[in-house]
């Protein structure tokens, strides 16, 4: 199941809401809070120090209400005609003679919970009157009312509002790191270790970075960077691969150039030191100098065609030509050559043109070092067989032979710069120079195409070039 991935925007977006919704959620329960507290200490302020009872007087005019006034209150003698005398203070009773109906509603108003005022009532027997004290009940209120009077309650309220404070701040600050925390790990975390997966490549060490992101970009970077580090392990291989051929080829180049520049050198040394040979010695003396002077030589021409067409400035003349009449031509050539050396032969070559577009200089020297390889390395009586065939949009050329063949090693490095089949003949006459075939795969690749070789031991080889039509 493949796992879907967040872009920055909705991610920053989504923790954005979350933070808003947790800010409005600190926000209301303060406020929750103080409803709750006030609902709690409602009977805990000056309300509940003061009551109707505590100050009750059988004489109205001796009933103390300076303290009550002091703390915002009110006192309210109501007559058992309900005429309302008003003691000082707060008053909430906006009349002076109350009827039964508007009495019973101030009474049913007193025991509201929701009320912003505390109501003390009390009834006096012997004078038949109510006593009334009020006090406002509501937190802000009572903090208004309240501020310099002498309640005992109100230091406490103080210290729980400070308590809601403090607590409202805590929450915001942990809310915050929370909110933080999710950003870093969600942002700041990845950057870094794309930062220590860049120090790791300027180290050289090119191994692929564990993917953790689920954000789209994140996860598209760290992808590039993946791709980039392959990409750099492919050149680093290749570098290492190119470097390792070229101390092969430097080496190579030197084991062969050694043997015939020593003969060289070796017998020009006693031809010019030895006074009066013989005719017969002097012209093998010279023979030799002359048979291991072509050796170099052909050598360092093959060096020079490798160099050339593994060079990025090498182009191809390239033509439409006719691959059937080309290789005709080649053939014709070499038939002589094959008879001369008891090879027999087998051409399929159609009569129809067969048009591609090639060097014709290039696909010639591959032709010619197929057929070459297949006389240098055979025996008489060795067969080669020349085709060509087309398909749809391909044109296959086979040159094989029932010779010698080649084992699987041979085999799989045989088109290597310095490879030869049988190692044996290195250093002989007709060793070549071990660049034949990788001048002729560099060609073929050239042209688009591709070389195969099929061979055993004992049952001879097919070269089979594969071009496009």
């Amino acid at each position: 199941m493949s796992k879907k991935y967040k872009n920055i925007s909705r991610v920053l977006w989504k923790n954005y809401i979350i933070m808003v919704i947790v800010s409005s959620v600190l926000i209301i329960v303060p406020f929750v809070l103080m409803i709750i507290i006030t609902d709690i200490m409602k009977d805990k302020v000056v309300s509940y120090k003061y009551t109707a009872d505590s100050i009750m007087c059988d004489d109205i005019n001796k009933i103390t209400v300076d303290d009550v006034i002091k703390n915002h209150g009110g006192v309210q003698v109501i007559t058992k005609d309900l005429e309302v005398i008003q003691l000082g203070g707060l008053n909430n009773i906006l009349s002076n003679q109350l009827s039964v109906t508007e009495w019973t509603d101030f009474l049913l108003q007193c025991n509201r919970e929701e009320s912003e005022y505390a109501y003390s009532i009390a009834y006096n027997e012997k004078e038949k009157f109510w006593l009334v004290v009020e006090f406002p009940v509501s937190l802000i209120f009572k903090v208004y009312y309240n501020f310099n009077s002498d309640s005992v309650n109100f230091g406490r309220m103080v210290w729980l509002m400070g308590v809601i404070v403090i607590t409202y701040i805590l929450l915001l600050i942990i809310s915050a790191i929370i909110f933080s925390n999710i950003t870093v790990r969600q942002f700041i975390n990845p950057i870094k270790d794309l930062n220590r997966f860049m120090k790791e490549l300027e180290n050289g060490q090119y191994q692929k970075k564990r993917e953790t992101s689920s954000i789209t970009e994140l996860k598209e970077l760290q992808e590039g960077f993946n791709h980039l580090t392959e990409e750099l392990k492919v050149q680093e291989t290749i570098r290492q691969e190119m470097q390792e051929n070229r101390n092969r080829l430097i080496r190579d180049i030197s084991h062969d150039l050694k043997n015939p520049l020593a003969s060289i050198q070796g017998y020009a040394e006693m031809y010019m030191r030895q006074k009066g040979l013989p005719d017969d010695t002097r012209d093998n003396y010279l023979g030799i100098i002359y048979n291991n002077s072509v050796r170099a030589n052909t050598l360092i021409q093959s060096l020079f065609r490798y160099s050339q067409v593994n060079s990025s400035d090498f182009k191809l003349n390239l033509k439409k030509t006719d691959l059937c009449e080309l290789l005709r031509n080649k053939m014709a050539s070499f038939i002589p050559v094959l008879e001369e050396k008891g090879f027999s032969y087998e051409i399929n070559i159609p009569d129809e043109d067969i048009i591609c577009l090639i060097d014709v200089l290039q696909m010639n020297r591959v032709f010619d070092n197929l057929l070459d390889n297949a006389l240098k390395y055979n025996k008489v009586d060795t067969k080669i067989t020349v085709m060509i065939r087309k398909t749809k949009q391909k044109v296959i050329i086979e040159i094989s032979d029932n010779g010698v063949g080649m084992d699987e090693t041979a085999s799989k490095s045989i088109f290597e710069p310095f490879t030869r089949a049988d190692e044996k003949v290195r250093n002989s006459e007709n060793g070549g120079s071990g660049l034949g075939l990788a001048i002729v795969k560099r060609i073929v690749e050239l042209h688009n195409g591709v070389i195969y070789v099929k061979t055993k031991p004992g049952e001879g080889c097919l070269f089979e070039i594969i071009l496009n039509i």
